[in-house]
């Protein structure tokens, strides 16, 4: 399959861009600035400006016209990890450029789209009035998940009542890498006072539940040279979260660092101690796999 991808929670990835600029720590190992790194030693024309002599995200970003219609010519119904190598609510995107790339998901509605941005802000501030995404009936874009990525408390206080603001038949989130316990807030959501101005403000009596804002959770480790570790509390915690909220619940992997003792067994280990005086151990990505408490968690939005 062109593009595939072996992401965990997705299908394929589709790229009408190519470049960033890290915002936040969770991009601190930036694994698209990796890759765009060789790509541009592969001669790839999008990345030749978008990566500096030091083999760092340069802060352009280029406009790949030729792959925006890709979707279209993929018959077969698909999970897209929509600009797995960018951000698509980048500052230096045009907002024409945001609205055709929505055009094609619109008209695509046999695929999936998953929309990530580390710019919730920015999302909410375009869609909302957009004439192209407000004014769409709503079972015609019910194919696009918008989410953001949260890392950390700071990251969710301030990205996730942005992403709350959009009108979507699903909002995710991506807590990748997990770099510290996170409430996800789900106490607060229904304070009044939070809901002025809101447009997911419950009306007429209607009492939203909690799945009715917040879809789906995606949790994993970091992986890579300088992944740093997770604790398990970390991830259990959010599991403990979506299913107390009803909200799907997906657990991406471990990363390189795994902290039981069965999995380390026979394998060389770097212990390190993080919160809890727990000891993990830097086993690779493979063998720290991706069960949690024995078991997959593999869940996604009804919507599926």
């Amino acid at each position: 399959m062109a593009d595939r991808s072996r992401i965990e929670w997705t299908d394929a990835t589709w790229n009408p861009l190519a470049g960033c600029t890290k915002v936040s720590p969770g991009c601190a190992h930036c694994y698209a600035e990796l890759m765009a790194k060789r790509l541009k030693a592969m001669g790839r024309p999008a990345y030749q400006n978008v990566i500096d002599d030091k083999g760092r995200w340069s802060g352009n970003i280029s406009l790949i016209d030729s792959v925006l219609e890709k979707p279209l010519h993929w018959k077969r119904p698909r999970k897209i990890f929509v600009d797995s190598m960018s951000d698509l609510f980048h500052e230096r995107v045009p907002e024409d450029y945001i609205q055709r790339v929505f055009e094609i998901m619109i008209k695509a509605d046999w695929h999936v789209f998953q929309v990530l941005t580390k710019r919730p802000n920015r999302m909410a501030g375009i869609l909302s009035g957009a004439q192209w995404w407000d004014g769409t009936e709503s079972d015609a874009r019910k194919h696009i998940w918008l989410g953001t990525s949260v890392e950390n408390q700071k990251a969710a206080d301030e990205r996730i009542p942005q992403l709350l603001k959009i009108d979507a038949a699903v909002r995710f989130l991506s807590c990748e890498p997990l770099l510290g316990r996170i409430d996800l807030g789900f106490d607060i959501w229904f304070d009044p006072e939070y809901y002025e101005g809101n447009i997911n403000k419950p009306r007429d009596g209607v009492v939203l539940q909690y799945k009715d804002l917040l879809h789906w959770v995606i949790a994993g480790g970091e992986s890579g040279p300088k992944a740093r570790p997770m604790h398990p509390d970390w991830a259990r915690s959010l599991r403990d979260q979506c299913q107390w909220a009803g909200v799907a619940f997906h657990f991406k992997q471990w990363g390189e660092w795994h902290y039981d003792g069965d999995v380390i067994k026979e394998r060389p280990q770097t212990p390190v101690t993080i919160v809890g005086d727990q000891p993990v151990y830097r086993v690779g990505k493979h063998a720290a796999g991706r069960l949690l408490d024995g078991r997959e968690w593999n869940e996604y939005p009804d919507v599926i």
